[in-house]
């Protein structure tokens, strides 16, 4: 994922979601380094059914479409140090 200048990179891991099906799964962010970040925000450019619960970092809800959806994931390297990740797509969803 291509990062601002100065900015470092992130992995985000998250479950697999299936289309109709009930979907709740933790999201994880990590540096390249291997530090883990904290995730107040995750947001997708429309609602695909899916919400990122910022206090329990649980990504849930029931796909109503599948494919590849853009994303904006905001995390925190530590208090007052935050960061945007560029907009990228998420995985297609399986049918």
């Amino acid at each position: 994922m291509t990062q601002p200048s100065g900015q470092p990179a992130i992995r985000v891991k998250v479950g697999r979601a299936r289309l109709s099906e009930s979907f709740s799964s933790p999201v994880t962010v990590t540096l390249d380094d291997g530090r883990a970040v904290t995730i107040p925000g995750i947001y997708f450019q429309r609602n695909i059914g899916l919400s990122f619960n910022d206090r329990t970092g649980i990504l849930h809800g029931i796909p109503t479409e599948y494919g590849e959806f853009p994303v904006r994931v905001v995390w925190e390297l530590a208090p007052k140090k935050r960061f945007s990740s560029a907009t990228v797509s998420c995985p297609p969803l399986p049918v």
